[in-house]
């Protein structure tokens, strides 16, 4: 409560500005690689009224670039297995590291300071899967259903399976 407090504050703002920056996204990716932790997803869940859900550093291969891509990311693990959702805050496109991975669905992952290697399968909508993983998703966070109410595209789910 106290930090949902600080956020509203004019300091807590610019700090939240700060860590949405490319220096605050830097840091952040530094804090998840050496810690497990968001900083990032820490202070958004304190702003929506959620408990930060787990984090995750996903490594893909620019699609047009053919470089080396990195994205902090929350995600879902469900039957031993660890999905992507592509809600991209309920923007018009999917993520950028969903089209990455739709390019080359190879991906290195990083989870509390371990490192695997994993290869993407997107989830199909309206699939068993699919629909139990989002009923799951949403226990997690609410805000999901929120994403997908204010889009209308299909908010991808992606099955990251060993390589």
């Amino acid at each position: 409560m106290m930090l949902r407090s600080v956020i509203q504050t004019k300091p807590g703002r610019q700090f939240v500005q700060f860590m949405r920056s490319d220096t605050g996204k830097k840091i952040d990716k530094f804090l998840v690689r050496t810690t497990g932790f968001s900083l990032l997803m820490k202070v958004f869940s304190t702003m929506v009224g959620f408990p930060p859900m787990p984090v995750l550093m996903i490594y893909t291969i620019g699609r047009k670039s053919g470089e080396e891509r990195s994205t902090v990311m929350p995600y879902v693990e469900m039957d031993g297995t660890i999905y992507l959702i592509g809600s991209n805050g309920a923007k018009p496109r999917d993520p950028l590291w969903a089209e990455n991975l739709r390019a080359n669905p190879r991906a290195k992952l990083i989870i509390d300071r371990k490192t695997s290697m994993r290869r993407a399968r997107f989830v199909e909508h309206g699939s068993d899967e699919y629909t139990r993983l989002w009923a799951f998703a949403e226990t997690k966070t609410p805000q999901y259903t929120t994403y997908q109410k204010s889009t209308t595209r299909q908010i991808p789910v992606v099955a990251m399976e060993p390589a």
